[in-house]
């Protein structure tokens, strides 16, 4: 007879494994997603110091300092 303590003990034994083998790609993900916003915010300010305006998509907005 299984028991809930071995359920519970297969289970969470699983999602250690699982954790384990995507922690990689965790990892990749999020340095991946803070590389793209730090690419993203270094363009739009060169955009604005040199055309005074950026694209997003079909958008174009203009740069404006607010004080």
């Amino acid at each position: 007879m299984i028991t809930l303590a071995d359920e519970w003990k297969a289970l969470t034994s699983f999602l250690k494994r699982s954790w384990a083998n995507a922690m990689g790609a965790v990892i990749a993900l999020i340095i991946g997603a803070l590389l793209g916003i730090v690419y993203k915010q270094s363009d739009i300010v060169e955009d604005c110091r040199y055309a005074g305006s950026f694209r997003v998509g079909t958008q174009a907005f203009n740069c404006q300092r607010k004080i």
